[in-house]
């Protein structure tokens, strides 16, 4: 067997290793994500709620909220790319699973982003 080479079957065991064994993890920064979007929303509408004030005032600053929340939670998460190397064993076990380099990469490209 080749572990150099890129196998899809391999690509999705080392997909779903991932997500299974960093799935509260996964769930709680997302749920951060839409937490941090839904109070930026309802501080907006308070805020710029008034009779006199369009709605489009009010989409245009949600718009600029959610660029915001996007660009640093993408800055964020791209910083946890290599969080299995963060201790000694993690590093060992992430380095010794039966994938090529590009199939762990992968794998943890596509979560972070």
């Amino acid at each position: 067997m080749r572990k150099d080479s890129f196998k899809l079957v391999r690509f999705a065991q080392t997909l779903k290793l991932d997500i299974v064994g960093n799935a509260k993890t996964y769930a709680f920064q997302l749920l951060v994500l839409y937490g941090l979007l839904f109070i930026g929303l309802l501080i907006i509408m308070l805020d710029e709620m008034k009779p006199d004030q369009s709605f489009d005032m009010i989409s245009m600053m949600f718009a600029l909220w959610t660029t915001f929340v996007g660009v640093c939670g993408g800055i964020f998460y791209a910083s946890l790319l290599m969080k299995p190397f963060s201790r000694k064993q993690a590093r060992l076990s992430y380095l010794m699973l039966p994938a090529s380099n590009l199939e762990k990469f992968l794998s943890r490209a596509l979560i972070v982003t």
